[in-house]
C-alpha cells in the first residue's frame, strides 16, 4: 500500500495520479488501482469517456459515472452509478460537473474546484473536488477519477 502523508483528498489523489503516471502525460487507466487509496475510495468516482465510443456532434464528450462513493451519493440525494452525464442534464450539480469534465478533456491535466452550492434538500455545502484524467496504452483519454469531499453549513 502506498504511504501518503497529505491529509487533503485533493492532494493525496493528484500524489497517486502522479505515482501511476510516470513520465506519461496521462497514466493509463489500466494502473488505476482503487485498492492503494482505500482510505478515500469512497469520496471518489469514475465516469468513462464516450462510454459509446462516440463524440457528440458539438464537439462534446458524453460521460457515464461507473462507480460513485456512498459519502458522495449521500450529497447527490440519489446514486447515478450507470448514468449518463451530458451538457443539457439538469440534476443536481450536473451542469457544474459537466463544465469540469470538459475543461479536464480538453487540457488533459488534473482540474481542481472548490466553491459553494445548496443541495437539494436547501443545506448550503461548501465542497472541495479534483477531476483526474487517466486514458489506455496508446490511445486517448477513456477515463476521468474524481474526488470530492464537502461540509454542509
Amino acid at each position: 500500500m502506498m504511504e501518503m502523508d497529505e491529509r487533503r483528498l485533493t492532494m493525496r489523489l493528484r500524489k497517486y495520479w502522479d505515482l501511476v503516471r510516470k513520465t506519461q502525460p496521462v497514466p493509463d487507466y489500466n494502473h488505476f488501482n482503487p485498492g492503494t487509496i482505500n482510505d478515500i475510495w469512497p469520496y471518489c468516482f469514475v465516469v468513462s469517456v464516450d462510454a459509446a465510443g462516440q463524440v457528440i456532434v458539438d464537439g462534446t464528450h458524453t460521460y457515464k459515472y461507473l462507480y460513485i462513493g456512498e459519502p458522495i451519493i449521500k450529497m447527490y440525494g440519489k446514486d447515478m452509478t450507470g448514468q449518463t452525464l451530458t451538457q443539457g442534464v439538469k440534476h443536481f450539480m450536473g451542469g457544474h460537473v459537466f463544465d469540469k469534465l470538459h475543461e479536464v478533456t480538453t487540457k488533459l491535466t488534473p482540474v481542481e474546484d472548490t466553491g459553494h452550492i445548496v443541495n437539494q434538500q436547501g443545506k448550503m455545502l461548501k465542497y472541495r473536488a479534483c477531476y483526474l484524467p487517466f486514458g489506455k496504452e496508446g490511445a486517448s483519454l477513456s477515463h476521468i477519477v474524481g474526488g470530492l469531499t464537502y461540509r454542509v453549513f
